[in-house]
This record gives structure tokens, C-alpha cells and sequence, in this order.
């Protein structure tokens, strides 16, 4: 029997987020129509907001409210740290309303873009013909569709605004997004570049918008769906995983990605358009505070040490110990983006060794000498353990999601380096470029596809295709493939990438139990 709490499934969209969101965004522009942008330069210089916009959202809100809803991570508290009137949770529990300020904020940013997108597209539209211009206009278009995907993906029926200055728009039921979505990237597709090097990287080309629509065409029967919460993936039918085959075939036909690049580095600082399986990312820099804060919300206070950071992380985002438990292949690379167990600075074997009291270790202490100093080997512990000295301490910590501020509290739970501390960083921000589509991702959805009834092509089989993915790992090699272990694959390849929650909601697995969400708290009012 469904409890209360699943009654709110966010894919659905919120009904009110819409009323309680200011949706008249105040756009200016230095170009007028004594002033109209006419060079390349100036085109890229009118369009960047449209690229770099939702940047910093990215980096942050948007990324916690997708992640920490899914089976992968959650944000605790540590007694009054983090509690925030409970926002950070309320994912977790999947009881997160649209009062919450990363839900209004992820939404408010995402239309603040549309709107910029339309604005610079008004501008374009009356601005002279130059041969530039035509793939502008599509590059922005791109974007625009983009940022209509994540709101549909995330918010359910939401408006469709396609032009400059309309006043409070309606919402559009979630089939009418996509097909807008997907007829926008038809019309623009001949008007993008083909073009892949550093001077198109983190921009729209023809490759990101056919990895979209893939994306669009695989999510296809969840959209399709009047009612998510009645969506059923044994039975729900998907008219476009043909679609899916056909868009995948013409990126791998390009030629131009590849996996040859090292697993683990290509997540790194030093990251950028050198990175064969990136097809489209959002560029950051520390520097420009521009967003990406991974490390900040994963790290915990001694990886100051540990890594030899500059800044002293400060996180709340805890794995789920199921999560990590799917890392389980012999030789896997990826297994290593994971933090746990005893501690050693980076690189050697040299343990990292605080010397404290037991109290300070455990606030439960109740042996006979709790200001008694020990040397502790710094240890991150797999489960998250919610302690209380009583029945009504417990129950209370639970509805915080109380790990406790004590140093056995603060070191529960894995933390994910998938992107890599920037050490030299005197920011909370680093340098990890954060790729949006990458070809890994293009094999994987082929592979799925297939899985579920699309024609072969080119010689493919969803084992083949996984075992590209896995030689690129290190990781032993698949005989057989079925839709569980290629959900479990995906995990393991896209972890801190944004695309979890989409797939559990595809797979019917998003309302499932995992971690502190488990149904023995999930009734305890938030």
C-alpha cells in the first residue's frame, strides 16, 4: 500500500510552484537597434548568458535536488549543522515540497535562462543577416530546449515559452514539452555545427542536440505517461526506442568521441574539449567562483589534510551504503572515486592520526574516562547509524536526519571524488569541467534501447556495447545483459552525474526503499 509520502512524486511537477514563483524576470541588453550584434564576435558575445547561465545552479541547487532524492546520497545533519528547517532532508524522504529553496530556485533559474535564451533571440531575429547568425540563432535554441528538458524532466507540466515577453504563462501537459522540445531540435539540427574542437566546446553542436533527443526519445514513455505515478515499465510502451538506435548511431558514426581517454582523469581539474568522451559539458573555473562546489558538499573537514586543500571542505552529502555496495567488479576503476574506510594522505601510506578524547570521538561515550586522549586513526565508516541515549532522542534525530556532531558523526558515510578536488583552490569552487552528455552514455542508451525491443544495428549487442564502457573501466567483461544489471551499470558509470533520478523513475524504482529512507521512518512527519 502506497503511504502518504509517495502521493508527492516530484516528477509530476508541483501545482503551486508556478503561483509561488516570479516569473517576470527584468532582461536587459546592451544591444539596441542602432547596435545589433553583426560579427561572430559580437554573436558570442550576445549568446554566452544563454550557455552559462544555469552554470551555477548546475553546480549546486540543481544538482542536490536531483541527486539526494535518488538511492545514492542523501544530506544529514550533524546536531544544529545543516538542519536549515529541514530542506536538506526532505529529499531524502521524498517529501520535499515547492516552498523548498532549492526547488524554487533550480525552477526560477531554469526560466530565468528561457527567458534570457528568448531575449537574445529576439535580438538576433532584427539583427543584420550574416553567415553566423543562422547558427546562432540555433546554438540558443538548443539551450533553450535544454533547459525546457530539465524542467519537464524535473517539474512535470510546465509552460512552454518560446518567444520573448509572454506574461504569465500556463503550464503545458508534459507530452506537449517534449514534442516541443523534439520538433525544436529537428528544425535547428542543419544549422548546428558539426564542428568539434575547443572553439564549439560548451556549446550546442549537432551532436549535443541528437544526445538529447536520445535522451528525450529513451524517457519517451515516462512523458508520455498522463498520471507518473501510475507509470509502469513492464507496461508502458515507448513508440521511439528506434529513434533512440537512430540518433546513438549517427553520434558513433562520427567518428569523433571516443573512451580512450583514462577513466578517473578525465573527471579531474585539468579536464576540457581534449576529452574525447565528452559531447557536451559546462566549462568552470575556480577562479570566476563560477559553481561547481562537488568537493565542498562531499568532503569532510580533513580532507583539508588528507588532500592538501587550500579550502577546508565542509559537506553534508553522505553515499548510501547500497549504493556503494553495487561497486563490486574485480580491477573496476571507477571503485576508486570512493572514500572510505581508514585514511592515509593521498597517494601514500601515511595515516592520517588525530589525537582527541573519547568524548569528542563519541558524544555516546559511557566508559569510565571520557576526557581520556587517544590517537584516531581517521576512519570513514560505511553506514549511517542515527545513535540517541533514549527512545525520544532517537526518534528525533531520525526526523532530522541526525548523525550527531561528534567525530564518529562526522566521519559516517563514503564520499564520492569522482571530481577531483582543485587543491590549489582558495574557493569552495574547482576546475572540474561537468559533462552534460558523453559517448559512454550514448553506448549505454543504444544498449537499453535494444534491451527493450529496438532493431540491433551496426553490429551492436547490448554486451558489446557495455564491454566498450567496461574495457574503458577496467572492469571484467559482460556474457549476458539484462535491464537490472544495465540500471546497475549506470550507477557505476554515471555516479554524480544527474542522471540517477532519471533513471530510477524510467526503471519504476524511484519510490523504492533505500538508506535512512526506509519505510521505518518514512511516516514520521518531517
Amino acid at each position: 500500500m502506497k503511504t502518504t509520502i509517495k502521493k508527492i512524486v516530484p516528477a509530476l511537477g508541483f501545482a503551486c510552484l508556478l503561483s509561488c514563483t516570479d516569473l517576470d524576470v527584468d532582461m536587459k541588453s546592451e544591444f539596441t537597434e542602432d547596435n545589433f550584434p553583426v560579427t561572430q564576435a559580437d554573436m558570442e558575445a550576445v549568446c554566452g548568458p544563454a550557455y552559462s547561465g544555469f552554470k551555477s545552479a548546475y553546480g549546486r541547487n540543481f544538482w542536490l535536488m536531483v541527486t539526494t532524492t535518488t538511492d545514492k546520497a542523501l544530506m544529514v545533519t550533524n546536531d544544529n549543522n545543516w538542519y536549515d528547517s529541514g530542506y536538506y532532508g526532505e529529499f531524502a524522504l521524498h517529501t520535499y515540497k515547492a516552498d523548498n529553496s532549492m526547488t524554487t530556485g533550480s525552477f526560477e533559474s531554469l526560466y530565468g535562462c528561457i527567458f534570457t535564451c528568448n531575449q537574445i533571440l529576439s535580438i538576433l531575429e532584427n539583427a543584420p543577416e550574416t553567415e553566423y547568425r543562422t547558427q546562432a540563432m540555433a546554438e540558443v535554441r538548443a539551450m533553450r530546449a535544454l533547459y525546457h528538458f530539465w524542467a519537464t524532466d524535473n517539474f512535470g507540466a510546465v509552460p512552454i515559452i518560446d518567444r520573448f515577453g509572454i506574461d504569465s504563462p500556463e503550464r503545458s501537459p508534459r507530452l506537449d514539452v517534449v514534442e516541443f522540445i523534439e520538433k525544436e531540435l529537428q528544425e535547428i539540427m542543419p544549422d548546428l555545427t558539426t564542428t568539434v574542437n575547443n572553439t564549439t566546446y560548451g556549446k550546442p553542436t549537432q551532436y549535443m542536440a541528437k544526445a538529447l533527443l536520445a535522451k528525450l526519445y529513451l524517457n519517451w514513455g515516462v512523458y508520455a505517461t498522463a498520471d507518473v505515478a501510475l507509470y509502469d515499465p513492464t507496461t508502458s510502451t515507448n513508440t521511439h526506442l528506434n529513434d533512440v538506435v537512430a540518433m546513438c548511431d549517427e553520434i558513433i558514426k562520427s567518428g569523433l568521441y571516443d573512451l580512450s581517454d583514462d577513466w578517473l582523469e578525465k573527471f579531474k581539474s585539468n579536464n576540457g574539449p581534449h576529452i574525447k568522451d565528452f559531447i557536451f559539458a559546462f566549462p568552470y573555473n575556480w577562479a570566476y567562483t563560477d559553481g561547481n562546489i562537488h568537493s565542498r558538499f562531499w568532503g569532510h573537514k580533513f580532507f583539508e589534510y588528507t588532500f592538501g586543500m587550500n579550502k577546508k571542505p565542509s559537506g553534508l552529502l553522505r553515499a548510501v551504503p547500497e549504493f556503494v555496495d553495487k561497486y563490486n567488479l574485480e580491477g573496476d576503476v571507477r571503485n576508486n572515486i570512493w572514500r572510505g574506510g581508514k585514511q592515509y594522505y593521498e597517494n601514500t601510506t601515511e595515516p592520517y592520526i588525530v589525537n582527541l578524547s573519547n568524548a569528542t570521538l563519541d558524544k555516546y561515550y559511557n566508559g569510565p574516562d571520557p576526557n581520556g586522549m587517544v590517537d584516531w586513526h581517521f576512519e570513514l565508516t560505511k553506514e549511517l547509524v542515527i545513535r540517541g541515549e533514549n527512545a525520544a532522542e532517537i526518534a528525533e534525530n531520525i526526523r532530522q536526519l541526525n548523525l550527531g556532531n561528534d567525530e564518529l558523526g562526522l566521519a559516517m558515510g563514503y564520499r564520492n571524488m569522482k571530481f577531483y578536488p582543485t587543491v590549489e583552490s582558495t574557493e569552495y569552487d574547482q576546475d572540474n569541467d561537468i559533462p552534460i552528455f558523453r559517448y559512454a552514455d550514448i553506448l549505454m542508451m543504444k544498449a537499453e534501447a535494444i534491451l527493450r525491443g529496438a532493431t540491433a544495428t551496426l553490429g551492436d549487442t547490448p554486451e558489446s556495447l557495455v564491454n566498450q564502457i567496461r574495457e574503458c573501466a577496467k572492469a571484467p567483461f559482460v556474457d549476458r545483459m539484462d535491464l537490472d544489471e544495465l540500471l546497475d551499470e549506470r550507477a557505476r558509470e554515471f555516479a554524480d552525474e544527474y542522471w540517477r533520478r532519471n533513471d530510477l523513475i524510467r526503471f519504476g524504482k524511484y519510490e523504492e526503499d533505500w538508506g535512512l529512507k526506509k519505510s521505518r521512518i518514512r511516516n514520521i512527519q518531517y
